[in-house]
Parts: C-alpha cells; structure tokens; sequence
C-alpha cells in the first residue's frame, strides 16, 4: 500500500505534469510551423517542473517575437528595394532611347534584369505577408463571379488561348482576403494560359471529413506538356522552375498559390489532367 501510495504520489506531481509539458511544447506551432500558444501550463508551480515550464514559455515569446520581426523585415526591405529599382529601371529605358542601336541590346539587358528584380522582390514581399498575415482583411467573396472575371483578363492577354468554365458555385462565398484569392488564382490560370492553347476552370462545392461545412474545390487544367514525374510537390517550393526561360518568372508564383491556401485552411495539390492531357493543379478552400 505504501509502494502504491508513493507511486500514485510521483504520477500526479511529476509525471503527469511532465506529460502535460511535453504535449503543450509539441502542439506550440500549427501544421506550418506559425507559433499559436506562447504559454505553458504549470508556470505558476513553484517546484522544478513550474521553473521548466517559465523557462519554455520566456524561449517561445522570444522566439515569436523573432519570428514576426523577421516577416515584417523581410516585407518592409522588399518594399524599400521597389524605389531605386525604378528608377534604375527608368533611367535604363531613357537611355535606351538614346544610343545607337548597337548600344541598345545593353540598356535592355539592364531593364530585363531589373523587371525580374522587381518580380522577385514583389513575389517575397507577397508570401511575408502572407506567413505573417500582414494587411490581410477577409470578406465574404462569391467564388465562381471571382473565377468569372479572372478568366476574362487571363483572356484578353492570352488571345491564342481558349478558357472553359464549368462553375457551379453559384451561391456559395468564401470568406478569404480577395487580394490574395486574386493572386492565387490569377497565378494558376496565367501558368495554364502560357503552358497550353486550352485552358478549362472547374468549380464544385465537396464535403470534407474534418470540418462540418462545405468546401469549395476548384480544378484548373490545361492541354500543355503537363508536371514531369516526381515534380508534383517541388514545383511548390520557392524558386523552383521548370521552365527553360525563367526570365520573366520569379519562380514564386505556385509557393504563394500553396501560401495562400494554406492561410485560408485550405491546400492546393498538382498532377495530370484526365480531361485535358496536362497539368491539372486542385484548390481546396475552406
């Protein structure tokens, strides 16, 4: 009885607790690794196991606050770089105004350069304030009138290229920032349009297991070459391309489709196209 007292004893004071702390340190950060809880249970003990849980709790605060100077950093340098670019870019253009047509291939050389510049700070500054959720305001967003007037200037820059609809969300709304829903999907359907001449947008309201509401799928194929084997998740991470002539893609736009996806509890996945014979890349948002 004594044995099972003691043990019975050392259970409820040390290992439990312990338990407990190491579940709580586990389950600190989301499924993307943001920090959601900066606090453990157990700081107020005044034993051993409440000094670990402080000492846990000062670490993820500092490490939170780490955390978001880095985004902010990171989206506010990107922004700072935008000015001297242009007007670096700008004295490039007049410049190349003025010199001899055998001078001229190197003043456009520098505009290129620049513009890709330009692309590249914008897609980091992009998915910084999307990891950070900086300037981000939801609303309620009807999804296929969305699909509607993306597809029509995706369109009219694409003229050799047909685009399809099948929507059939008519009365549903997503509530997601518009200005990201908008690069999401503009992103998706220019890769389309560039890679194919066929473009077809497919939208559907499905039910998933882990949430009680609706969701709304969203299907974008193209007749293109279609995701070469084993492609299918690198061609999400950041500055991976396969294209041969990457000069004007920053090689970010399909990360900030997945950042953007997975903000809104939703994800993104891509393969081959049953209906088209390319690539056919499928959003879920929730």
């Amino acid at each position: 009885l004594a044995v099972a007292a003691v043990t019975v004893f050392f259970y409820f004071r040390i290992s439990h607790p312990l338990k407990k702390l190491s579940k709580e340190a586990q389950n600190c950060t989301d499924k993307h690794g943001h920090l959601i809880n900066e606090k453990l249970t157990g700081a107020k003990r005044r034993d051993e196991i409440g000094e670990l849980s402080r000492s846990f709790s000062i670490l993820l605060k500092k490490l939170a606050e780490r955390i978001r100077f880095s985004e902010s950093f990171s989206a506010d340098l990107s922004h700072e770089f935008k000015n001297p670019l242009a007007a670096i870019r700008i004295s490039a253009e007049l410049l190349e105004n003025e010199l001899s047509d055998a001078k001229k291939t190197d003043a456009k050389a520098i505009v290129e350069e620049v513009s890709h510049m330009e692309q590249l700070l914008s897609g980091v500054r992009n998915l910084s304030k999307i990891d950070s959720e900086i300037d981000t305001e939801k609303e309620n967003v009807p999804i296929d009138l969305f699909l509607e007037n993306i597809s029509k200037r995706i369109q009219a820059r694409h003229a050799h290229c047909s685009i399809e609809k099948d929507l059939n969300c008519s009365d549903k709304k997503i509530e997601i920032d518009p200005n990201l829903l908008d690069r999401m999907a503009e992103n998706l359907l220019e890769n389309a349009a560039s890679f194919g001449s066929k473009v077809l947008i497919e939208s559907q309201i499905v039910s998933t297991k882990d949430s009680k509401n609706s969701s709304v799928q969203i299907k974008i194929h193209d007749n293109g070459p279609g995701i070469s084997a084993g492609s299918e998740e690198k061609i999400f991470n950041r500055f991976y391309s396969t294209r041969k002539n990457t000069d004007n893609h920053s090689g970010l736009g399909l990360s900030l489709v997945k950042a953007v996806c997975e903000n809104n509890g939703g994800s993104v996945t891509a393969g081959k196209s049953e209906l088209l014979g390319g690539a056919c890349f499928t959003v879920i948002l929730k």
